[in-house]
């Protein structure tokens, strides 16, 4: 089984968005590679998916399913995953992050259509139930681990994702996960996915770059390896044969990332243990340091909620008071209203959700690690100082 995956960058307003789609539905068409399963990401454009599920049916890749998510924009209400594959699907799934970018900052577009994985069961026939997931993590817009925002997101996301394919995976005969993770393969939050996961990396050891790359016209950022094809054998045992960089789709520029691939053979009936599941020590050391970046993602959220209830507080005041002087400013009123709406949306829609959010996954993880709390929500020293004793074996 031959296997792409490809951040298309298919934002509204990305460069030359029309020319990169009709060149990969070109690809799809004549499908020279002879790809069985083809998994995008940031397809947003309704247009743009169906003028390359049309390309892909004459490409034999007959079967295709859009995963459908929030409210999105420009004729989409699409995360951007979609799957093509030659085999028929039988079902499909959608696990929705609960944390995924900011709903105010409409510019990064994560919090409007907000970040999932998809999980695509295909009828390989002899080859077994096929469980092909396709995943795109919250972007990072800023440099450093300190300075990103969005860390905490990603390593829920990567959290979620694990606990989404564990679950869902049972009857596989081949697990292959397709995405962009957004962090690279010394990051936390791959390692995490991959140790949670139990899975593979198809490509570990060749070292391309897989967005950025040298040449590439549209952009200049340092070459990072993001994009992933990720692997582990259920039912039955497979091999991987071949992985690497999608050549046409690096020549031909379709995206600002390049497509990654990978093929798989079956070895033989029975399943063999696979060297990437992790032990209790491994995602011990995962979970604390996922709770470490959770507390400081908390007290951020929490300090952001207080500056928007202040001034929501501070816009009623100024209501009341342009009230009294409404001859010398009609405007005032109005525009304080206005504002004192804005913060109480953001405050009330979005700190709301991500603080319960980040709470939940924290809580989730002291009962994993066995600590005990007087108080769930209390994120004090003690917590801490229990979580390093856990760590060095020296309590429960």
């Amino acid at each position: 089984m031959r296997i792409l995956s490809l951040n298309i960058w298919g934002v509204p307003n990305a460069t030359h968005r029309h020319r990169r789609v009709r060149d990969f539905a070109d690809m799809l068409q004549a499908n020279a590679d002879h790809y069985d399963v083809v998994c995008l990401q940031e397809c947003f454009v309704a247009k743009d998916v169906a003028a390359l599920t049309r390309a892909a049916r004459r490409g034999n890749l007959g079967h295709s399913h859009v995963f459908r998510n929030g409210a999105g924009c420009w004729g989409s209400n699409s995360p951007g995953m979609v799957v093509f594959s030659r085999f028929p699907i039988r079902s499909a799934r959608l696990c929705r992050f609960a944390c995924s970018g900011k709903v105010h900052k409409l510019h990064q577009m994560d919090g409007m259509h907000h970040k999932a994985i998809g999980l695509a069961v295909l009828d390989g026939g002899d080859l077994g139930l096929l469980c092909v997931y396709v995943t795109h993590f919250v972007a990072v817009y800023s440099t450093g681990d300190t300075n990103d925002e969005y860390y905490a997101h990603r390593l829920m996301q990567a959290r979620e994702a694990a606990r989404f394919i564990r679950d869902t995976s049972r009857d596989a005969s081949l697990v292959v996960v397709c995405g962009d993770l957004n962090a690279q393969p010394s990051h936390p939050v791959y390692e995490h996915l991959v140790a949670a996961a139990g899975l593979s990396d198809t490509g570990y050891d060749l070292g391309f770059a897989t967005y950025a790359r040298p040449g590439n016209p549209y952009v200049h950022d340092t070459p990072e390896r993001i994009d992933y094809v990720l692997w582990r054998s259920g039912s039955a045992a497979w091999s991987v044969t071949c992985a690497g960089i999608d050549a046409d789709t690096d020549r031909r520029t379709v995206s600002d990332h390049a497509g990654v691939f990978a093929e798989f053979e079956m070895d033989g009936a029975e399943s063999v243990s696979h060297p990437g599941c992790a032990t209790n020590a491994s995602m011990t050391k995962h979970n604390l340091h996922m709770v470490s970046v959770l507390k400081n993602a908390i007290a951020e959220c929490a300090e952001r909620t207080n500056a928007h209830r202040t001034w929501t507080a501070c816009c009623v005041v100024v209501v009341v008071v342009a009230a009294c002087v409404y001859r010398c400013a009609p405007w005032l009123a109005p525009l304080a209203a206005s504002l004192g709406v804005l913060h109480f949306v953001v405050y009330g829609v979005y700190c709301g959700e991500e603080m319960s959010s980040l709470v939940q996954a924290h809580n989730e993880l002291a009962i994993e690690l066995r600590c005990r709390q007087e108080n769930a929500d209390e994120l004090g020293d003690g917590f801490e100082f229990a979580c390093v004793m856990l760590a060095m074996g020296h309590c429960e």
